[in-house]
């Protein structure tokens, strides 16, 4: 039987969650390391953590070409549940248009005011 899936193991840092964010924006889009690490603005270290996490959980496939040097590129998979359902989910948010009441939106509305 198959373990159940956590949102904590998809979604677990900071980091792979913007990552996630980057690659759902754009699931058709190819990337190198260099290119997330620069849309994101976040040390490589992390980034090369963060893949790492997400493809062992078959979200991303990462792609060594010897021909390139060794380079790596990213993509998002749409062939496994995770990413798919994943997708579903950022297009559905995105469907519903408006945006995210900001923190001081949030602490009026728990004060009761206006």
């Amino acid at each position: 039987m198959n373990q159940r899936v956590k949102l904590e193991d998809i979604f677990a840092t900071p980091v792979t969650i913007r990552l996630l964010d980057v690659l759902l924006e754009k699931p058709e889009a190819v990337w190198t390391q260099s290119a997330l690490v620069q849309a994101l603005d976040a040390d490589p270290a992390t980034i090369r953590t963060a893949l790492r996490h997400l493809e062992s959980i078959g979200v991303v496939e990462v792609y060594v070409d010897p021909a390139m040097g060794f380079m790596k590129t990213i993509s998002l998979r749409v062939d496994t549940v995770i990413p798919e359902a994943l997708l579903t989910f950022y297009q559905r948010l995105q469907d519903l248009g408006g945006s995210v009441p900001d923190k001081s939106s949030k602490a009026a509305l728990k004060e009761g005011s206006p």
